[in-house]
């Protein structure tokens, strides 16, 4: 008999919890008056199921212990956890820490760089006028221009030969960006 009982609390204890977490949800009056009438029939449903255990055990032959670990067994089934007593999850206040990503920020754009190479070069220069007289001599200068060309000497001057180009880098550094936060439960913002 003891046993019934017991089993019939708990049944009764799940209902109640059922019943109860019906009525934390219920927003209005209306839904508070559907589970007051779901609860009804949860007690009546949960007499006659008792009963019709008890009459099943008898036929098969099941004993009141062997019946109490079988429905034991079975709340373990449906409530997902080894415990049969139902106790409420602790409230979990969550722990926001950054999540960062690399990025790569640029200083300066990468340039490139022409610079002129210059090479020397000889050249013939009269020296009474101070005229380019390179590819002639000294008579072919005085007869087209005139000038008593009293002789030439070699000059240098710079010429421009070709460019080196210099490809300068991008000027960069890396920095760490908050992308967002998470949650040691796994929840991100």
């Amino acid at each position: 008999m003891k046993v019934e009982q017991t089993e019939k609390k708990k049944e009764e204890k799940k209902t109640k919890n059922k019943v109860e977490v019906k009525k934390e949800e219920a927003a209005d009056k209306e839904e508070v008056e559907t589970v007051k009438e779901e609860e009804k029939k949860a007690e009546v449903s949960s007499t006659e199921g008792s009963e019709k255990k008890k009459e099943e055990a008898e036929k098969v032959g099941v004993t009141g212990v062997e019946a109490k670990q079988k429905e034991s067994a079975k709340s373990a089934e449906t409530s997902g956890s080894g415990n049969t007593s139902q106790t409420e999850p602790k409230a979990h206040s969550h722990n926001w820490q950054p999540v960062y990503t690399t990025i790569t920020v640029t200083d300066q754009a990468a340039w490139t760089e022409q610079v002129p190479v210059y090479r020397q070069e000889a050249w013939k220069q009269c020296n009474t006028c101070g005229a380019d007289i390179t590819g002639q001599t000294s008579r072919q200068h005085e007869e087209a221009t005139g000038c008593p060309c009293g002789g030439y000497g070699t000059a240098y001057r710079q010429v421009l030969d070709h460019y080196n180009t210099i490809n300068h880098p991008a000027v960069t550094h890396q920095e760490q960006q908050i992308t967002g936060y998470r949650c040691s439960c796994g929840a991100t913002q």
